[in-house]
């Protein structure tokens, strides 16, 4: 691997994008080989975090997208929604 992967989704801002978030952050964690247990954990911490975004008294507009964005380096995986 690369010394550095970045990569970016950009989703409308509504929940039927919730599977594209879940599916980009699932290949994600399979990308970094993060053991089965710790992947399952980052995918439901992510989902809950894109819901609550989108479902939340504040959410943007739904013109407005969401931006995922994922930085894989040999020792950590970052993600920013």
């Amino acid at each position: 691997m690369a010394t550095k992967f970045r990569s970016q989704l950009s989703v409308p801002s509504h929940p039927d994008s919730a599977s594209l978030a879940t599916a980009y952050v699932r290949e994600l964690a399979i990308l970094a080989r993060l053991p089965d247990e710790q992947a399952a954990h980052l995918v439901l911490a992510a989902t809950e975090c894109f819901g609550g975004i989108v479902g939340g008294s504040e959410a943007p507009g739904a013109q407005e997208p969401l931006d995922l964005i994922a930085i894989l380096t040999p020792k950590a995986l970052t993600l920013e929604i």
